[in-house]
């Protein structure tokens, strides 16, 4: 989830390649550089059509991909990059949808508390806080999964070898929401401290309270 690479759309009879960047890739620096395709690592180089080559109609396209894969400077980066070239860029498509129609669901295993941890989940929270104080910021978006599993001393199997679990954490400074698939957390009669939820996806904790 936290890696970047390309995704195969299509071949053409002359051997091309059509791809679809997976991730916050700058479209400006992947040109001519050397790439390995396949389970055999076929070497390959990275192409585009040199401008007086393109008709009209090829630059007039419109660049497809899932908005929510890319950040909202990754996404200025291509408006900046394409404006001057009349390709415009829609970020509602899931591309890979249509490539994998029958692609496995997220996982969703359950997620659980770590003890023993040298600094307690308010005090982790309370830090970062601190900083956002510093930086008068009035939230923080965490988005790498290590960093929430750490900011909340929780743990999951979504990630093989890697006890995380997908999610988002949004810190406010009175108050903390994670947004977590509702079958990743455990019911209310299975954990000693039960996690109270807003909704099925949130998880709410204010700064004064323990929200396990």
């Amino acid at each position: 989830m936290d890696e970047v690479g390309f995704i195969i759309e299509a071949a053409t009879e002359d051997g091309l390649l059509r791809f679809h960047p997976i991730g916050g890739i700058d479209p400006r620096v992947v040109v001519s550089k050397r790439v390995l395709v396949g389970h055999d690592l076929l070497p390959g180089v990275i192409g585009a059509m040199a401008i007086h080559l393109q008709s009209a109609a090829d630059r007039n396209r419109v660049l497809g991909f899932d908005g929510r894969t890319v950040s909202n400077g990754f996404a200025g980066t291509l408006r900046d990059a394409l404006k001057d070239k009349n390709i415009r860029f829609a970020g509602d498509k899931d591309l890979v949808d249509a490539v994998l129609p029958d692609r496995p669901a997220l996982s969703d295993r359950p997620v659980w508390e770590l003890t023993g941890c040298g600094l307690t989940r308010e005090e982790k929270l309370s830090k970062l806080r601190e900083k956002m104080a510093e930086e008068n910021a009035a939230y923080l978006l965490l988005t790498s999964l290590t960093e929430i599993a750490w900011a909340l001393n929780l743990r999951g199997g979504d990630v093989a070898c890697t006890p995380v679990f997908l999610s988002f954490l949004l810190i406010g400074r009175e108050d903390a929401q994670l947004c977590i698939q509702p079958q990743a957390v455990p019911a209310e009669d299975t954990t000693p401290e039960e996690i109270p939820l807003t909704d099925p996806a949130r998880m709410t904790a204010n700064k004064d309270e323990n929200p396990m």
